[in-house]
Order: C-alpha cells, then structure tokens, then sequence
C-alpha cells in the first residue's frame, strides 16, 4: 500500500477491527502466562510484547514475579537499573519498581549531597551534569527517579493556568514549550482533575460488557482501545457473544 504500519493500525482501530492473530493460544502456550516474562513468551512466539500482555490482562493472570536472590538484590543502586537487568533477563521497569519498593535510590556516580539535590528542577538537568562533570543522562534519572518534574522557565499567567484540566496536559506543554511532566505537576499542584475528552454517563457505563469495545466505541465516535480501557479499570469482564 506505501503507507506506514501505524497508519493502517489506526484505521483499523478506528473501524473497530480486531487486530489479525493467527490461532496461536493453545493449552500449552495459555499454561506459560504469568510464568514467566511476557517478553520472554512473546519471543518464542513470534509477536509482540503487547499481545502477551493483552491475553495475560484479558484472564486475568498476574504479571510473572521475578525470584530475586540475594545476589540480585546487593546489586541494586550499585550498577545501573539497565545494567542489572539486561544480565538477570527482566525488563529495566522490573529492576526499577523492585528498587523502589526497597526504597534503594537509583546508581550514581556523585554522591547527591542536599544541595546537589535541592538543585534537581531548578535549574537545566545539563547545567547540573556539567557542574557535576557527569553525563546528563544521569542527572535526568536521578531527578525522574524522585518524581522532581524538570526545569522549566514558564511564567504561569492566569490564561494559562485556565487550560489545565480543559485541555490535555500535553497540549498545553507542547503550546509553552515545556514537558508534559510539568504541566501535570503545576495541575496535580493545584487539585485540578485530569481533562478527559470522554464523557462517561451512568448510561455509556451501564453498556460497557453488555456488548464488545467496539460497538461502544462506534457509538461514542472513539477508538475501541479507549472503551477497553475504561472497562478494565473497572473490572468488567469484556462482552462475549452467546453469553
């Protein structure tokens, strides 16, 4: 056709037509979910990450736990997020939540004295590095790893201060010139809600799995994707036909 995969993915969601997957969920394959790594299963298989996710979420088996041993655990904060993961085969998010949870701060190679950090956000993350004499990068992933939204040299105007929660936070950066995460910060700051462009009445959410994502989407004039989501935050169990 000379067109991009995404473009005819986004029409085809939009039409709200399934995705095209060969009958590849046998007994055996099904039994492996929550086992072991989706990205694992999903290389064997031959598909994308996503799809082992989709099924996994779709039976709602709980993602697979990596057993972290002793070893595993002392090399936290000591050796990049990305470094351990790659040579203990779980995904970079896996090693940075079970880092987290430990309450581990992320690999450096400066100590962050306070006032090194009382400078995360105030001023360019390459400013600091360069003080620093250390890579950006770094800089960045300690400011992201405390949650510190990232410099910005925004003059917050009452007209601008309107739009949040009107408009979608990336919207409003991307008119300012910001990031989105300081958009959301300065919006989460002042109790403002999320926008949300879907309106969900009582009566859109009496119909969600009383008939598939995508008759609601076609009605609602959004993607199916959308209406799935909703559904499942709520813990309702898609449509099935003859039920």
């Amino acid at each position: 056709m000379g067109v991009a995969p995404a473009t005819v993915g986004a029409m085809r969601r939009e039409l709200g037509i399934s995705k095209f997957s060969p009958d590849r969920w046998t007994p055996k394959l099904l039994a492996r979910l929550g086992k072991e790594p989706d990205s694992s299963l999903a290389r064997s298989m031959g598909v994308g990450q996503s799809t082992v996710w989709a099924k996994r979420t779709e039976l709602s088996i709980q993602f697979f736990a990596f057993p972290w041993t002793s070893e595993a655990l002392a090399r936290l904060g000591k050796e990049s997020d990305g470094s351990v993961a790659a040579s203990i085969g779980v995904s970079k998010q896996a090693v940075n939540a079970k880092r987290h949870s430990l309450g581990i701060p992320i690999f450096s190679p400066v100590k962050w004295t306070p006032k090194r950090l009382a400078r995360l956000g105030k001023e360019p993350d390459g400013a600091i590095a360069k003080s620093l004499g250390i890579d950006r990068g770094f800089v960045t992933a300690k400011r992201n790893d405390l949650r510190i939204p990232s410099f910005s040299s925004v003059t917050w105007t009452p007209e601008l201060l309107a739009r949040l929660g009107r408009e979608p936070d990336a919207w409003i950066a991307r008119s300012v010139g910001s990031g989105k995460r300081t958009v959301s910060a300065k919006r989460k700051g002042l109790a403002i809600a999320k926008f949300e462009s879907v309106k969900w009445t009582p009566k859109l959410l009496a119909r969600l799995g009383r008939e598939s994502d995508a008759s609601v989407a076609k009605r609602m004039g959004v993607s199916p994707p959308t209406v799935s989501t909703k559904r499942r935050g709520l813990g309702i169990a898609r449509f099935e036909p003859g039920e």
